[in-house]
């Protein structure tokens, strides 16, 4: 048999790993190693090593996958791959006496005693494990780890993660928290500073993430926030609102760059059953949630990576994590969160470099990116203090602290609204305030008809369908141009208004392919708009933001 190579990082993990236990007994070490970059091998390699010595080596982990496929790639590397074995209830397996032990964690808490000792722990995923407080519930990783240790004080532990942050009392993993101590020490590899990021994606070792912009998302305001993060079931109602032009936005870019599979990310299963009900081609998409089976969650991952035409798995907070699949093109967030490391996590199933793809795209629906950074420079959430020192309140748009009296931030200059007595407030941008005035000078028009004709572009003399509203009068309301010919957001904007008015969004997708422009689209509307289309029965204008002396279509109102 022969053993896989380690990468040029991937041995450095593992010699600063050794070196740390090697220099100071008791501390505890950690790597941030980036989603994608083979965490299952380094701890292959350390366990090997481990057996080589006659040292009994537990992997505990999260999820059954990651069990699967930190076993397979155990197996494949060490010497006698029957001294592996599994403890995991979903695949039915308590081998808990063998030399070495890949474990999902909540199988094996109920056999920590009866395992025997172990001389080595390789926690995966080791941003789960809570710090250790009086006022904190213990967690899984917490029993078993204080069991183990019983066992043999001097067992060597070491953690492995590609999201080192905690979300309640915020900083990394290691540093100091009032609620409780760290299990771990100290960093000593982190794979976002050396090699780095934009390094290992040069290298191919990483795929590079493509950010394909787009105007629809979810509005925040209001949206209360549950522990540490906003509260699912508000932001599931944020997202129903905005699900149909989502739909639509996600399909059209899924056309334009040939995405043939997916995972779209919902926090409610409200909101994956409405994207199902308005996805055109039924055949496309799958939804796994909590109550999926084991047996079609698996034929369910069968078929996205080994079906046939387009496969999107619509999924209710399942794989952000331990979800292995190269081939995987985009990642869509139809969800919102204010934790950095669910962030990356969720991008993470795209950015495992493959030769079927050039790169990962993502669709952020939720402004995630917006607020917390991309995968290649995450803001890290600041160490919050102990509560009870001064009167402060933190901006709910930067999440910077600020003094009590403060009216607006003074990081990034929102706008502190009392919300009553009680001391709650929300927040207003600039941005919303800059709306808010535009809003106030919206006016509401009853159409009669509607006029189209060809125009072209001041710029470049790039063709437009000039759509005229006109009212009962016969008196023009407001011109609008749907610019198909051109391209970025002008285009997405006009190809999504022209789906919006078809009486049958059939009839849009094969209208493509005869093609979607200027000329095919004016002959219709002129043509057939009784056939085809939505009869209109009120717009919403107000002046542009740029130039207020011209006005913009703020919203459309169709007969229903």
């Amino acid at each position: 048999m022969i053993k896989k190579t380690l990468r040029y990082y991937q041995l450095e993990v593992v010699d600063a790993t050794i070196e740390s236990w090697n220099k100071k007994q008791g501390v505890i070490p950690y790597s941030s190693v980036m989603t994608g970059l083979g965490k299952s091998l380094i701890m292959a390699d350390l366990t090997d090593k481990g057996l080589n010595k006659n040292k009994r080596v537990l992997q505990l982990v999260p999820r059954k996958e990651l069990v699967e496929q930190n076993y397979t790639e155990c197996v494949g590397y060490v010497n006698n791959s029957s001294d592996i074995g599994i403890c995991c209830g979903q695949l039915q397996k308590y081998q808990v006496n063998r030399k070495a032990v890949i474990a999902m964690a909540s199988s094996f808490v109920s056999r920590r005693a009866t395992s025997g000792a172990f001389d080595v722990l390789l926690i995966d995923e080791c941003d789960l494990v809570k710090v250790d407080g009086d006022n904190e519930k213990v967690s899984t990783y917490n029993k078993i780890i204080k069991s183990l240790l019983r066992l043999n004080p001097k067992m060597l532990i070491a953690g492995f993660t590609g999201t080192p942050w905690r979300g309640d009392t915020g900083g990394e993993i290691h540093d100091v928290s009032y609620k409780g101590k760290p299990l771990f020490t100290h960093k000593v590899y982190d794979t976002s500073i050396y090699p780095g990021i934009s390094k290992l994606i040069d290298e191919k070792y990483l795929s590079d993430v493509v950010t394909l912009n787009n105007s629809v998302t979810i509005d925040l305001d209001g949206v209360k926030k549950s522990g540490t993060d906003y509260n699912k079931e508000d932001i599931g109602v944020k997202f129903d609102g905005i699900c149909e032009e989502a739909v639509i936005d996600m399909q059209e870019k899924f056309i334009a760059n040939k995405i043939s599979t997916a995972l779209i990310f919902t926090s409610t299963q409200k909101n994956a059953q409405h994207i199902y009900d308005l996805w055109v081609d039924k055949k496309q998409v799958r939804i796994v949630n909590d109550k999926t089976t084991a047996s079609d969650r698996k034929n369910i991952i069968k078929w996205i990576k080994d079906g046939d035409g387009c496969r999107y798995v619509i999924n209710v907070q399942i794989f952000t994590r331990g979800f292995d699949y190269r081939s995987l093109q985009c990642c869509v967030l139809a969800r919102a969160t204010t934790s950095p490391a669910l962030l990356i996590q969720m991008i993470g199933r795209i950015v495992r470099p493959c030769n079927r793809k050039h790169v990962g795209y993502l669709l952020d629906y939720g402004s995630n990116c917006e607020r917390l950074g991309d995968f290649k420079s995450i803001i890290i959430p600041k160490i919050k203090k102990k509560p009870g020192d001064a009167p402060k309140k933190i901006c709910l748009v930067c999440e910077e602290v600020n003094i009590l009296s403060s009216p607006r931030c003074k990081y990034c200059g929102a706008k502190f609204i009392n919300v009553d007595d009680s001391g709650k407030y929300k927040m207003l941008t600039k941005v919303d305030e800059s709306n808010l005035k535009q809003d106030k000078k919206t006016t509401t028009h009853e159409v009669e008809s509607l006029s189209f004709e060809i125009a072209l572009s001041k710029k470049n003399d790039t063709k437009m369908i000039k759509m005229g509203f006109w009212d009962e009068n016969y008196d023009n309301i407001h011109y609008h141009y749907l610019c198909l010919d051109h391209s970025g957001f002008t285009k997405q904007n006009s190809s999504r208004l022209i789906m919006r008015m078809f009486k049958n969004r059939k009839d849009y997708y094969q209208l493509g392919s005869v093609g979607i422009n200027v000329q095919n689209m004016n002959s219709l509307l002129n043509e057939h708009y009784d056939n085809f289309f939505r009869k209109v029965k009120s717009i919403q204008i107000r002046p542009q933001k740029d130039n207020a002396r011209f006005s913009e279509l703020k919203s459309i109102k169709f007969e229903d």
